[in-house]
């Protein structure tokens, strides 16, 4: 639980500015997209005190991790899904710098993962698996945005200009629809 930094501090506040109803984006501390913000009132609501707080945030993080080593896993890389988890790299993000870019990784994955599984069917009709990725997609972008250009690449990968308006324009107006409130 030790040493914090500026980021925690930075949660610290943030989640404090949540519990009290108020515009986390106001703090100027929060850099990331809404869909993160309930979760980590929640995590604060239930664990109030700081070290606690921290500990949650990384046990959080631990899991998102082992879902990306379970999406590798899943694909045949079990030397890559066993190396992300013990890699320090990995380990100091997620517990030391308690960064959520991870959760964002997630997501794409599972989103392109999505995406393949769709192509596979060799239909121009938007199916389910093409619902979970956008679905993914825009929970990405909604989580932290370092995946910005994604929708694009995924636009281009489409067969038929109303497809790949849809996997285009959905994610980013949804993503516009979500940070709105904040922005008024």
């Amino acid at each position: 639980s030790r040493p914090r930094n500026f980021d925690f501090d930075s949660w610290l506040l943030v989640s404090e500015t949540l519990l009290n109803l108020a515009n986390p984006y106001e703090t100027g501390r929060w850099t990331f997209g809404p869909l993160l913000l309930p979760l980590l009132g929640f995590m604060r609501a239930l664990a109030q005190e700081p070290d606690a707080f921290r500990i949650a945030l990384t046990l959080f993080l631990f899991c998102i991790d082992v879902g990306i080593s379970l999406i590798f896993l899943a694909r045949g890389h079990l030397k890559a899904a066993s190396l992300f988890l013990v890699l320090p790299t990995t380990i100091a993000i997620s517990s030391q710098h308690q960064q959520f870019e991870s959760v964002a990784v997630l997501l794409a994955l599972l989103a392109a993962n999505a995406a393949n599984q769709s192509k596979a069917l060799n239909t121009c009709k938007i199916n389910l698996y093409d619902i979970y990725a956008l679905v993914f997609l825009t929970a990405s972008l909604a989580s932290k945005h370092v995946f910005l250009l994604l929708p694009i690449w995924f636009a281009f990968k489409q067969e038929g200009l109303k497809r790949r308006l849809i996997y285009l324009l959905l994610p980013y107006a949804t993503f516009a629809a979500l940070m709105l409130p904040f922005a008024l």
